[in-house]
């Protein structure tokens, strides 16, 4: 759910920014936090999957 939205709000910036004729950069701490869930996400599903043999 949290890609969803931070997705939406990226497109509103983005939208808006060209609008202005500038461009809106992603930051890095979003960037490293998405990152860092995706890792820990796909661990998880190691370990549940790991668990069910």
């Amino acid at each position: 759910m949290a890609v969803l939205a931070i997705g939406a709000i990226r497109q509103r910036s983005t939208a808006e920014a060209l609008r202005r004729g500038s461009f809106a950069e992603l930051t890095s701490p979003l960037v490293s936090l998405m990152t860092a869930l995706a890792v820990l996400l796909s661990v998880a599903a190691m370990v549940l999957v790991a668990a069910a043999l």
